[in-house]
């Protein structure tokens, strides 16, 4: 028997028509290992990641072995991509199989599948490490950065790099769009609304985003693909960072939201869409060879550091609160822990983000 593991159940189906009966094709969807989630998962002397079997891939680890134990030939068919080579990198570290050989598809054909299987390749390492380069970037960021406000909040925050792009995105259009109905009203209170045409005007100031509104500007700036967008929002909703307005389905940030960007805007580059342009054109020049791996995660790790320095500056200065500018501190009642003004006793509702703390930390 011979075993096909390719990527989409499409390849699957266009392979069976030039496969013999003696071949099993299996398709593999998706990662199989990853980082842990219980700790940062990268050596900080050479950052190499620390991937390990997820937990729901390990039925489809078995089974899939218990098909290699009896096949002669174990063939990984993914496309060329940074994910394809790493999941097949992956397949080939947990199959126990005779043999396990990486071929490439050119087309899906019989004169295409002959010459994938007389010309088999190398795993490239090269892709491999540009995988893992912004699996690891985007790790330490968010680890590093999310364990920073976290000390500074005294309550739990999270906040990936990506997450951070499109929040801060949402923040700079609902400050557009804020400004743009103050102009508005103000105008409109005066009897003078119509001196401004609306054409004349930015029409993206005029609306907050949605879905697509978004996923365009994102791509525009080279951050996000599609795919990720739906659970990046979720995660931001999720953790209360921003909220949809329901008559239309667009994005707006919470109070908080919009302080986790003022903060974190001037000290992190990781926030700036052109560096992450240039991440991305070294994250292609190291799938080509044309970069080194720990010489490009470690300049991110220095970014990052001094970031990270700037906000520790903040968490040991006391925080001033918005209302009366006494220190805000952690405070304590029935109901458990909350950051508020010092002088909450005597009436003050002051807190970071600057609305009465109702919620317990």
């Amino acid at each position: 028997m011979q075993l096909m593991i390719v990527d989409s159940y499409v390849k699957k189906k266009a392979l069976q028509t030039y496969c013999g009966s003696d071949w099993h094709i299996v398709v593999s969807l998706g990662r199989i290992c990853d980082l842990p989630i219980d700790r940062l998962g990268v050596n900080l002397d050479d950052f190499k990641p620390d991937y390990k079997l997820l937990y729901g891939a390990i039925p489809f680890i078995k089974s899939l072995n218990e098909l290699a134990s009896c096949a002669e030939q174990v063939w990984l068919a993914m496309d060329v991509s940074r994910e394809g080579e790493i999941l097949a990198q992956h397949l080939a570290e947990h199959l126990i199989a005779k043999s396990v050989k990486r071929i490439v598809l050119t087309d899906i054909s019989k004169e295409g599948v002959t010459n994938a299987l007389n010309n088999p390749k190398e795993i490239s390492q090269y892709l491999c490490d540009a995988w893992s380069a912004r699996r690891v970037i985007d790790r330490l960021i968010g680890y590093k950065v999310s364990q920073a406000l976290t000390q500074r909040f005294q309550e739990p925050v999270a906040i990936g790099r990506v997450q951070a792009i499109v929040l801060k995105l949402i923040v700079k259009r609902e400050q557009a769009f804020c400004a743009y109905q103050q102009i508005k009203n103000t105008l409109h209170s005066n009897n003078k609304s119509k001196s401004i045409p609306e054409k004349s005007l930015d029409s993206n100031f005029l609306k907050r985003f949605d879905e697509w509104s978004l996923m365009l500007a994102l791509e525009k700036e080279g951050v996000l693909c599609a795919k990720t967008l739906i659970s990046t929002l979720n995660s931001l909703q999720r953790h209360g960072y921003i909220a949809i307005q329901n008559d239309f389905f667009c994005f707006y940030p919470t109070p908080f939201g919009e302080q986790l960007i003022d903060l974190l805007e001037d000290k992190f580059k990781f926030l700036d869409f052109s560096y992450n342009r240039d991440l991305e054109n070294a994250l292609e020049n190291l799938s080509q060879g044309k970069e080194h791996y720990f010489y490009l995660v470690n300049t991110v790790n220095d970014e990052l550091q001094k970031g990270l320095g700037l906000l520790r500056d903040m968490v040991n200065a006391p925080m001033p609160c918005p209302r009366c500018q006494a220190p805000i501190k952690r405070l304590r009642d029935e109901y458990g822990y909350f950051m508020a003004c010092s002088r909450y006793q005597e009436g003050c509702t002051g807190s970071p983000s600057d609305t009465p703390p109702l919620e317990c930390a």
